[in-house]
């Protein structure tokens, strides 16, 4: 099946990006996520030992 120019739509819209406000609050947003994922890999780590030793699951390995 052939297409035809009226079936061919160019788009020569302009790329729009997000500017200003939008820009800094998806920003703060990202570093923020990235922040509290970061900080929590530690702490779950952390408690992971914590409540292995409670349960005394090194102990049943051996």
């Amino acid at each position: 099946m052939a297409e035809s120019k009226e079936d061919i739509v160019a788009d020569n819209r302009p790329q729009s990006y997000i500017q200003g406000a939008r820009l800094h609050l998806t920003t703060a947003a990202l570093a923020l996520y990235l922040f509290l994922t970061i900080l929590e890999i530690p702490i779950v780590t952390i408690a992971l030992i914590s409540i292995t030793e409670e349960l005394g699951g090194l102990n049943k390995i051996y």
